[in-house]
């Protein structure tokens, strides 16, 4: 029976490799594999250009027959972040061609569950045993060579493959060395992924606030945009939740759309009729701190320091100058463990004199005026939960005046 080993691009790159220094297990090239789970397939082409398209992009592997791609994503495209939005971009190409993109990444081997799970195909013969770490110190291959967007996409694709993520992160951690392995790093981005998929903004019906009558000056092009604003802002911030890869454009934008969410909640009494709203009672306390907060977080993280003077139960006084963001995963890299820590929560303000005593998602570098004269900076450092929440309190507003006017008739208010 054949003896399946570490994948490789190719035949020829896995013999030249030789053994893998962790195992001793070798290497095995993609053709061979592709060969067993396609075995009527024979038009594959290798690291070609796609005939007829003006693209200098060359898949490792495609079949015409399958209309189907199969990319091998070495170590390379997760050390550097212009290789992984390359990806990204790539996949979306072929795709818009017509084609099935599926990427594989180097440290998932072609175990017959993983066959099924990246090709929906069932390989009757044994092939690679998912018992074996693919991950380890010695090929320089594990999360701590990453950069910190390789490693937050090897934890979202190793979701996929939870028994090989189980394999090899017990296998990172046996050797109790966090510098040589990251293991501490891919574990805990691994949760926060698996807990950012549970979260969602919920979304909303407009029944009530669609009746017209209810407007305070017939002005119904008005409430359809904020209504539309609401809506599209609530789709985007799931899609952006779903898709997060931990980069500072995706924080701000994941706060820019909260805001957008906001804005356009409180234009909504501004255009019903004054009798209505005076009728209409909602005394909810935790409504009014996320108003607070989403303010806060807004006006520090995306307009710092403009108008920071406003929140001062975050401890915005209009001191701090707010300076970069961070994405929680840089922690490592950037701070040590003597570096003091604000967090602010929906509550207020919490001081911390370690870094590592709390694990925010992201972190804002600021300089205080008052105090040192913009000397020394500080962390601050905030988790999006609270911003999931304070939104969903928003809309919970909404749905709550939705409710209350699909309930009053016209009649009652001549």
């Amino acid at each position: 029976m054949k003896k399946w080993g570490f994948l490789r691009e190719t035949s020829e790159i896995a013999k030249k490799a030789g053994y893998d220094p962790d195992t001793g297990l070798k290497r095995t090239g993609l053709d061979e594999y592709l060969a067993v789970i396609f075995p009527n397939t024979n038009d594959w082409v290798h690291d070609a250009p796609i005939e007829g398209i003006n693209s200098k992009r060359r898949p490792d592997y495609r079949s015409e027959s399958l209309k189907l791609i199969v990319e091998f994503d070495g170590i390379p495209h997760y050390t550097m972040p212009s290789n992984i939005e390359r990806d990204v971009e790539n996949t979306e190409f072929y795709e818009s061609l017509g084609y099935k993109v599926v990427r594989i990444p180097y440290f998932i081997q072609l175990t017959n569950k993983a066959v099924k799970t990246l090709f929906n195909v069932d390989v009757k013969e044994e092939l690679f045993d998912e018992s074996i770490p693919s991950l380890g110190p010695k090929g320089r291959c594990s999360p701590a060579y990453l950069c910190g967007a390789g490693i937050v996409r090897m934890a979202k694709e190793f979701k996929q493959f939870p028994e090989q993520y189980t394999v090899n992160i017990n296998f990172l951690k046996s050797f109790n060395n966090e510098f040589d392995t990251g293991a501490s790093l891919l574990e805990e981005y691994f949760y926060k992924i698996e807990n950012q998929d549970c979260v969602k903004i919920n979304r909303l019906s407009f029944n009530g606030l669609n009746k017209e009558w209810i407007l305070a000056d017939k002005n119904s092009d008005l409430i359809g945009d904020v209504l539309q604003k609401i809506a599209f802002s609530i789709s985007d911030l799931n899609k952006e939740i779903s898709n997060y890869r931990f980069s500072q454009k995706s924080i701000i934008y994941q706060i820019v759309l909260s805001s957008w969410i906001l804005e356009g909640v409180e234009k909504l009494p501004n255009l019903l009729r004054d009798d209505l709203i005076h009728k209409f009672k909602y005394e909810n306390q935790e409504y009014k701190k996320a108003k607070e907060y989403l303010k806060a977080v807004r006006s520090f993280v995306v307009a710092h320091p403009l108008q920071t003077f406003k929140h001062e139960l975050y401890g915005f006084d209009g001191d701090l100058v707010s300076t970069d963001i961070y994405s929680g995963i840089t922690k490592a890299i950037l701070f040590t463990k003597d570096e003091r820590i604000s967090v602010v929560r929906v509550s207020g303000i919490k001081n911390y004199n370690s870094a590592y005593d709390e694990n925010p998602d992201y972190y804002l570098k600021a300089y205080s005026k008052k105090k040192d004269n913009s000397s020394f900076f500080v962390l601050i450092g905030f988790y999006f939960q609270d911003l999931f929440d304070s939104i969903n309190h928003v809309l919970e507003y909404v749905s709550a005046l939705d409710k209350f006017l699909l309930g009053e008739k016209y009649k009652d208010y001549k």
